[in-house]
Formats: C-alpha cells, structure tokens, sequence
C-alpha cells in the first residue's frame, strides 16, 4: 500500500448522499452540504494542486477498468492506487467521484469473437478515435471497431466479476475514506450510447438470442408511413426499440448501479451518463430511449451529461464552431462561445422531481488553448477543439466561465471542469492563469454560500416531452444528411427537439 493512502487508516469511511433540501437536489459528504464542482484534466496530477488555489477539493479521475486487467484470472489495482496517491500528494484535502469505464482489454477481444458487435449497416466500421494510453490511472480513451456486446452474457459476467473486485479491493483500502462514489460508464465514451450506434448494431450471435431475433435492415430503415411508423404493420420493430433501450441499455446500466450500491452498502454514491433527449445523434440506436427507469430507481444518486455542442451550419467553418444561421443567412446565436446560451441537453425539471443531482460536464476551451498547427491532424484537431470554442481572450474566457458556473449555481446543479486541451501538447493547462483562477474562486466561494439558499425553479411555462415517441419515429438513417449542425440527427429531434 502506498504510504500516502495508508496514512488514511484512521479516517472513517466517507458516508456521501443526495438529499433535497430548499428546492434542489444537493450532495452531503458526512453530513455536511459540499458545492458539488469536480475537475479532471488529462494531466490532473500536477493540475490537482492549481484546482486547490481555485477552492476545488472534489476530483474526478477516469480509471478504465481494462487497465486493471491484463490477463485472464489476474486484476492489478496498482495504477490506480498510484493515481490516488499522487492526487493526494497534491491536496491532502480531495474527495474522489471516480468515473469507472466498464471496457474490456484487447485479450478479451481476439478471446470472444463472437461477443463482439455487429452491425446490420452493410459497410466496414472504423475506428472514430485513436487509441491514447493516460499513463495517470492507465484509462484507453479509444472507441474502436470492436466491442463486446452489451448482450453477451460472456461480457456480462465477466465484467461483474472485475467490478466487484474492483469495489471489493477499495471499499476495504483506506481510500474509502475519501471516495465518496462512483460514475459508471458503459458504451460509446462511457456515456451509454451504444457501441456502434452509427453502423446500426447489434446483430451479433448474443444480441439475437436476447432479443429472440433482430428486425432486418430494411425494416429498421423504412417506416411504413414515412415520418412515423405503423403500430398494425411494425409493432414488431416498435418493441425491438423499446426493448433495446429498457431491457438491454438501461437494464444493463442499471444492473452495474445496483451492484456499486450493494458492495459500498449505500455509502457512497451511483450515477452516470444518461436522459440527454437533445442534441443526440443515432438516436434510435445510440439515444437514452428509457428516461423514466433510470430516473425511478432508487439507486441512481446523480445523471450527468456534456453541454451543448450544437455545430455550425455555416458552410466552410469547421465544425467544432458553433455559430448558427437562419435559410436566409441571419445570424440566430451560438451554443458555447460567448453570447451563446450554454444549454442543457437533459430535461432539468425532470431530474430535479426525481431527486437526481444533474453534472454537467464543462468543456469549452480557454484562450490558454493553442490553435491546432497546419500540419495538425484531424485526431489531434478533434481532441484539441472538440470542446470547443470557448474563447480566445482572456475577457471572452471570464465571460463564458461566468455564464457556465454561473448557470450552474442557481439552477441547483453540479459539474465538473473537464479539460482536453492543449496539455496533449504542451503540458501547459486550460486553467493555468491567474484571472481563470480567481474567477473559479469566487465561484466555488459562492458554491459555498448556495447552502442557504432556495433554489426552487419559478418557471411558469413546461415543455413536456416523452421519449418513447421516436421508437415510433422515422429511423435517422433513412432522412437525407441534413447540412452541417445536423449531421447524425434524425428528423424529429433535429425540428421538434433541439431547433
């Protein structure tokens, strides 16, 4: 053990827990209200201790458990006791609410073939991401060609095994004095999109027998009634949709909660990726189709979700910009930069009443990014960028700062800061300023005095959405690519949702 964890032998297990108090779901870590404002960043341990200057003590290291799996019959939890450790090290004050990527090693791929996706799509799918090693807890940030099937009772079992001898091995080290939950991540960015979910999955040996036998392509593809489908002619395609999202994603998704609440005997926290209804591509198949099962169930703490990344439609801007214009050419606003709204792509309201704490994962970038070289390839423009335009001046970079933890202090929220960028490159960070470190302060000050004040919304106006709609909708696939800011959307989400 490493000495700086055992140096927590004496300190009692953390008891953390959503309680809904003066309007607002908040988080209590023994007993005691905390504003829940996380940071990660691909360099969190020399950035732990500049996060401390800005009054962050809550940290959210990603640990992707096929790190911790090198072989068969064999788990090794050394890299992410070291990662904790080095976290320590920086501020002996953190917390932890581990993200926990239920992924597979590549030994298991080439072992279990026939475990693996497969796509009803009759092309070859690619790679979407390179394959990158953090060496800080040794998570695989890739999304390749191959993944277990959600299906596969092989991969089911297997990673209930790993899980709960990963629970097992921290719920009795020390550190559970400082862990205070865990974000479980599954699929596509271990955010519970589908594996695949562009390539139109899963038709692999595990997902026919589960289903009883997958709808064929054309099927999938074509509504009998062009936007929408028949119930007399396609109730069998209707229930495949409904089936995949409540019995397969979120059953499964659920199933791993459920275990994370048995092995820490409801000490510490359960939440994860999901109920994002705008904004979301593949959306029959990579969608969160099954809301009201994870919002019911008593053993998801907290939802999280990335904010807007609503792209331009202005021809000849790369996509990672966001300005919008009208078929007339008129400037309508933008999602992230400033003068943009920052928006939500959950239904707030929704997780409010159920008494979820909502994360939102802030992304955008600071003037402290450098833009990506001409010679930059399209991998590391995407990594650099992706989170996209936040601001090339300092004064741009305070403004959005403010709009975004701004928005998520009186709307009763959490978040974390989740920073990408240029410490690929440079090692240097997004935040690594002193005018970002004081405008992080003064919010993590006011953070601190939102325990005594009603939150409870005043909106006057609903908007009322029910999600099973598009298991009826026409399939995204079979709608022509509408023009940039749209790609991957299907039509109704695209008008009725997110325009």
């Amino acid at each position: 053990m490493h000495e700086t964890i055992a140096q927590l032998q004496s300190e009692q297990p953390a008891i953390a827990e959503i309680r809904v108090r003066r309007g607002a779901p908040r988080l209590f870590i023994n007993n005691r209200e905390a504003f829940p404002l996380l940071a990660w960043s691909w360099a969190l341990e020399p950035n732990t201790s500049l996060f401390k200057d800005a009054g962050i003590d809550l940290l959210h290291p990603i640990l992707g458990l096929n790190a911790a799996w090198p072989e068969p019959e064999k788990y090794d939890w050394s890299l992410f006791e070291q990662h904790f450790a080095r976290l320590l090290q920086q501020n002996p004050e953190a917390w932890f609410l581990p993200r926990v990527v239920l992924d597979v090693p590549l030994w298991w791929k080439q072992r279990y073939p026939d475990e693996l996706v497969q796509c009803a799509l009759l092309r070859k799918p690619q790679p979407y991401r390179a394959v990158r090693l953090n060496p800080e807890g040794g998570w695989l940030w890739g999304i390749q060609a191959q993944e277990p099937s959600l299906a596969s009772p092989q991969w089911q079992a297997d990673m209930e095994r790993l899980f709960r001898a990963f629970l097992r091995h921290f719920e009795q080290s020390p550190l559970r004095s400082r862990i205070i939950g865990y974000q479980i991540g599954g699929g596509i960015y271990g955010e519970w999109h589908y594996f695949l979910a562009e390539f139109l999955p899963d038709i692999s040996k595990p997902a026919q027998s589960f289903f009883g036998g997958v709808p064929g392509l054309d099927k999938r593809l074509h509504a009998e009634s062009g936007l929408l489908r028949d119930p007399a002619k396609e109730a069998a395609v209707i229930d495949y949709y409904r089936r995949f999202h409540e019995d397969l994603v979120a059953g499964t998704l659920l199933r791993f909660v459920d275990m994370a609440k048995e092995e820490t005997r409801r000490r510490a926290l359960a939440g994860v990726f999901y109920a994002y209804l705008l904004e979301n591509v593949w959306i029959q198949e990579g969608g969160h189709l099954a809301p009201e099962k994870i919002l019911t169930s008593p053993d998801v703490d907290f939802i999280a979700s990335p904010y807007t990344y609503q792209t331009t439609n202005i021809t000849g801007k790369p996509w990672w910009q966001h300005d919008v214009v009208d078929g007339a050419g008129n400037w309508l606003g933008r999602s992230r930069g400033v003068a943009g709204d920052g928006g939500y792509r959950v239904l707030l309201e929704s997780l409010r009443r159920a008494g979820k704490l909502f994360f939102v994962e802030l992304d955008a970038g600071t003037y402290l990014e450098p833009s990506p070289g001409d010679d930059a390839s399209d991998v590391e423009r995407e990594f650099c960028m992706i989170g996209g335009e936040g601001s090339t001046t300092a004064e741009g970079t305070r403004r959005i700062l403010q709009r975004d933890l701004g928005r998520m202090l009186v709307s009763g929220c959490g978040g974390w800061l989740f920073e990408f960028g240029p410490v690929l490159r440079t090692g240097n960070s997004w935040y690594a300023d002193a005018p970002i470190i004081d405008t992080l302060r003064q919010f993590t000050e006011l953070g601190r005095a939102r325990a005594n004040l009603d939150l409870s919304p005043c909106a006057e106006i609903a908007a009322v959405y029910d999600a099973k709609s598009l298991f009826v909708t026409r399939h995204w696939r079979a709608d022509p690519e509408f023009p940039p800011g749209g790609v991957n959307l299907d039509y109704f989400s695209l008008w009725f949702l997110d325009s």
